[in-house]
């Protein structure tokens, strides 16, 4: 069977918002498909904190449940071997082509393209000529800075680009948005869109160029727009049904939105553009859409807290003032990062002092030991905090303190918490036979894909068929 598959990764969009936004006209080529292919509800049975991106993105990856994949933390995927539905697809012969798909592995990658997600650390980007376009995006997801000055070259990423196709007027409107954000800060919150629309463009260049019939590129700006400013979506609609979400003020989005900004809305537009290229290209029979998870309000922890999140501005910088210069870190999503190259005895030192920081008599870290050396840090403290206060520890037997505003920065004003129930928009003649009571394992999808292809599917994937 020699069908093409382009799969728009849309990481959790929440289906109602998007119905919603169907519904008033704004997004006519979700419309168009919709009236072709069912809202799929995809599930895995998960809670808690191990409802998150990064395991449930494996288990779509490798039909592998967490309990089998092991993969916890994002970048863990990349260190340990696994069979992911590319690998299955190229060993068949099928040409393969990747674009920042979350928490996957490259080892042993034989397709056409891949480029790592910008959380990655060891994965390789193949061809390497596009490793200045993963370098220059990663530095500034690490970073949450729109700049075009910081770290690598600009240059290299623009010549990459052109190398691999992308046309002018694209990257004009990526270099537009970088200039409309350092002219005015209220406008920085356009870039992930901008960045994500980049990426499709780059995605569709290099499936022209190499001819793939399996091609996926994940895309994140609208979960980080949900998870950061959903207080500027549809209040109307929204804040009677979530009054603990709409009654916190979000210092974040009055910072950084101009009245009447949307962001939500705003991505959606720029997703339903890139849906009507995809469909153009393959034919609407031939692309799918795949959420993962979805987001939903959120309205707070078990305490009703939990509305802040934070980030050191300078992971290593953090490190050396932390006397712990010798130690390599790995900035991570959101507020984790990873610690590497630790001997037994150093992840224990090391996650002791940390562990043992404290904030307005709070924890600020929780960590937990990785094999390999490795060890996961994550920001712990979740309430308001002001610059000036204290971030207090001790060493040696000496107290010592450090300024919180001179070493950390709010990023996150939480708006969006995860849900186990995701969506996918596909041809019902690639989910026939897979449904469970209407709703599809999140780990079929390797299997429906190997299948819908003439791909013989392991029994390791026979998981609804």
């Amino acid at each position: 069977m020699n069908r093409a598959l382009i799969v728009l990764q849309l990481n959790e969009v929440n289906p109602e918002v998007l119905l919603r936004l169907v519904a008033r006209g704004c997004l006519p080529n979700f419309q168009a498909l919709l009236q072709r292919h069912p809202m799929v509800t995809t599930a895995v049975d998960e809670h808690g904190d191990n409802l998150e991106p990064w395991i449930q993105w494996v288990t779509a990856h490798t039909g592998l449940e967490r309990s089998e994949h092991g993969a916890v933390h994002l970048s863990d995927a990349q260190h340990q071997p696994m069979r992911q539905v590319w690998d299955l697809l190229e060993e068949a012969g099928v040409a393969c082509g990747l674009v920042s798909p979350m928490n996957a592995s490259s080892q042993g990658f034989t397709g056409q393209f891949f480029i790592p997600d910008p959380w990655s650390t060891r994965n390789v980007t193949h061809p390497a000529s596009l490793a200045p376009i993963h370098r220059f995006i990663a530095e500034r997801v690490h970073r949450h800075h729109a700049s075009l000055e910081i770290e690598s070259s600009p240059v290299d990423f623009v010549r990459a680009l052109r190398r691999a196709g992308v046309g002018v007027s694209s990257l004009a409107a990526l270099v537009r948005c970088y200039l409309q954000a350092r002219v005015d800060p209220r406008a920085a919150w356009r870039v992930p869109a901008a960045l994500d629309a980049l990426l499709w463009r780059l995605t569709l260049s290099l499936h022209r160029k190499h001819a793939t019939r399996y091609t996926s590129v994940f895309l994140n700006a609208v979960a980080h727009y949900q998870h950061h400013y959903w207080t500027a979506h549809e209040p109307e609609h929204w804040a009677p049904r979530h009054p603990g979400l709409f009654a916190q003020p979000n210092l974040l989005a009055q910072a950084k939105l101009r009245p009447g900004d949307d962001p939500m809305t705003h991505g959606l537009v720029v997703y339903d553009q890139i849906l009507g290229e995809a469909v153009a290209e393959v034919g609407a029979e031939g692309v799918m859409v795949m959420t993962g998870l979805s987001q939903v309000p959120f309205e707070g922890d078990s305490q009703g807290e939990g509305f802040c999140l934070y980030r050191p501005f300078d992971h290593q910088r953090l490190m050396v003032a932390l006397g712990l210069g010798h130690v390599e870190v790995a900035p991570l999503m959101s507020r984790d990062m990873m610690l590497h190259g630790l001997t037994a005895a150093q992840q224990v030192e090391v996650s002791e002092l940390l562990s043992s920081m404290t904030l307005n008599g709070r924890a600020l870290f929780s960590c937990t030991p990785e094999s390999g050396g490795r060890l996961f840090c994550k920001v712990a403290y979740t309430v308001v905090a002001r610059p000036d206060d204290r971030v207090c520890w001790s060493r040696q037997g000496q107290a010592r303190h450090v300024r919180f505003g001179d070493h950390f920065q709010l990023i996150t004003f939480k708006t969006g918490g995860h849900h186990a129930h995701g969506f996918l928009l596909a041809d019902p003649s690639w989910t026939d036979g897979w449904l469970q009571q209407g709703v599809l394992p999140l780990s079929s999808f390797p299997g429906l894909v190997a299948k819908g292809m003439g791909v013989s599917v392991p029994q390791s994937m026979r998981l609804a068929a």
